[in-house]
C-alpha cells in the first residue's frame, strides 16, 4: 500500500446531500479518503494488504472520510445514501453485503446506451419500487450492517455506473458480469462527478 499515494476526491452535490441526510457539517466531513484499492480499476483489496482481486474494481468504494483537522472516519452502518443523480429505480438484486439499489437516468444516453448507477451493499429504504422516480436529494436506503458472507470487508457503499445499451434486461444483472458483456460500458464514477459537476 505504501506504493501508491492515497487520493482526496473533492466535495460534490453526492457529498453535500449524504452530509445532510445524516447531519455532519462540513467541517465534520470535508472529504474522502481513497485508499489503494478502493478506485475504479484498482486491483488491489484495501481490506486485506498484500491480496489482489479476481478482477479490476468495478466501481468506488466509500467508507473513509476526513474532518476539518484532517482526522479519519468510517462512514458507520446506517448512514443514509442518496443517489448521485434523479434516475429510475430498475432493479435491486443481492449482493455480499446487502443488496444493489439500480437507477436508470433518462436524460443521459451515449450512443444508445442509457446511464444506469448502482449502489451496492445497502439495506434500501423502502419495499422494491421498480419504475419510481428517485429524487437527487432522496435516500436509496442505508449501509448495512449484516453480512451475508465471512468476508474480512467492512460495510461501506460500492457505487458504479456504466452506460448500459437499452435492449439488455437489467433485472438480469448480476456482478460477476458487469464488465463481461458487449452492452455495458462502464465509467470510472468519481471522473463521471468531476465532470458533471455532481
Amino acid at each position: 500500500m505504501r506504493n501508491h499515494p492515497e487520493e482526496k476526491p473533492q466535495p460534490d452535490h453526492f457529498t453535500r446531500e449524504l452530509r445532510r441526510l445524516n447531519g455532519y457539517t462540513e467541517e465534520e466531513l470535508r472529504e474522502w479518503l481513497l485508499m489503494p484499492g478502493m478506485k475504479f480499476g484498482d486491483t488491489e483489496k484495501w481490506w486485506q494488504p498484500g491480496a489482489t482481486r479476481d478482477k479490476p474494481h468495478e466501481g468506488v468504494d466509500l467508507l473513509i472520510f476526513l474532518d476539518g483537522s484532517g482526522k479519519r472516519h468510517l462512514l458507520p452502518p446506517g448512514t443514509a445514501i442518496p443517489p448521485l443523480l434523479r434516475g429510475t429505480e430498475v432493479a435491486r438484486i443481492p449482493d455480499f453485503m446487502g443488496e444493489t439499489v439500480i437507477l436508470a437516468h433518462d436524460t443521459l444516453v451515449d450512443g444508445g446506451r442509457r446511464l444506469h448507477t448502482f449502489y451496492g451493499h445497502l439495506q434500501p429504504s423502502n419495499a422494491p419500487a421498480s419504475g419510481k422516480i428517485m429524487a437527487a436529494d432522496s435516500p436509496l436506503g442505508k449501509i448495512g450492517t449484516a453480512l451475508k458472507t465471512t468476508t474480512t470487508c467492512p460495510p461501506h457503499l460500492h457505487l458504479s455506473l456504466a452506460w448500459i445499451d437499452e435492449s439488455y434486461p437489467i433485472q438480469n444483472f448480476r456482478w460477476g458480469g458487469f464488465c463481461a458483456s458487449a452492452t455495458f460500458k462502464p465509467g470510472d464514477p468519481l471522473a463521471f462527478m468531476s465532470r458533471a459537476g455532481i
